[in-house]
Order: structure tokens, then sequence, then C-alpha cells
């Protein structure tokens, strides 16, 4: 869990007070331990973001702890998704593929969201 700070130019500072959580015990026990810290930090009074991989237990665990919160896959996972979804039309290791996710990448790094899925959609 961190804090991201808002400079006068607008810019984010970050991440700052970073706390890492971990337990050998259960994942709900996890998300236990992480609410509390994000309820200290404001959780359900400001704006918060909830960044995870793609696992569709994480994100049940997500919306029954953290509903208030902006579900987004974080861009290591998005990129492995990628060369997944590419690596379905194109042959692994190819220029083709490697061009493909590298286009892909841009598309979303510009907000063209509706762009890429189109094209994941077609190969």
């Amino acid at each position: 869990i961190y804090t991201l700070r808002r400079n006068r130019d607008g810019t984010l500072e970050g991440p700052i007070n970073k706390r890492v959580i971990a337990t050998f015990g259960s994942r709900r026990q996890a998300f236990r331990m992480a609410l509390r810290e994000a309820l200290k930090r404001g959780y359900g009074k400001k704006p918060t973001y909830f960044l995870a991989d793609g696992s569709r237990a994480i994100w049940a665990m997500q919306r029954e702890f953290f509903p208030l919160a902006i579900p987004c896959v974080d861009w290591y996972h998005v990129c492995e998704y990628l060369w997944r979804a590419g690596g379905t039309v194109f042959r692994e290791g190819s220029a083709e593929l490697a061009n493909w996710v590298h286009e892909r990448k841009r598309e979303l790094l510009a907000g063209r969201v509706d762009a890429m899925l189109q094209a994941a959609d077609h190969g």
C-alpha cells in the first residue's frame, strides 16, 4: 500500500509512505490487513486504486474488501497478456509478434483502449 502526493504543478510524486503487507495466512487475512491500513490512509474518503494482476480470486476479494476502489490491472501483467494474445496469431519469437505487442502497448499508453481491443480481436 502506498500513497501518491499531487504536487503544485499537477504531477504525482510517489510512492510515499509505502507499506508492504504479507502473511503466511489466508488471502482473506491479507485483505483484512490491507483494509485496516487503507482505512488509516483514508480509504472511502478519497480516490483509491486497486492494482493487481488478472486473478479472478483477487478481483473477487477486491470487490468484497475494496468495493469503492477503482480496479486496475498492473502494467507488467497487461504486457504479459498482450504477448499471450498475440502469440495466438503470430509465431513466438517473431518480429511480427514483437511489432504487434509494441503497437498494442502504444495504443494503451495513448489511452486508445478501443483500438487496442479491436486489434486484439482481429489479430
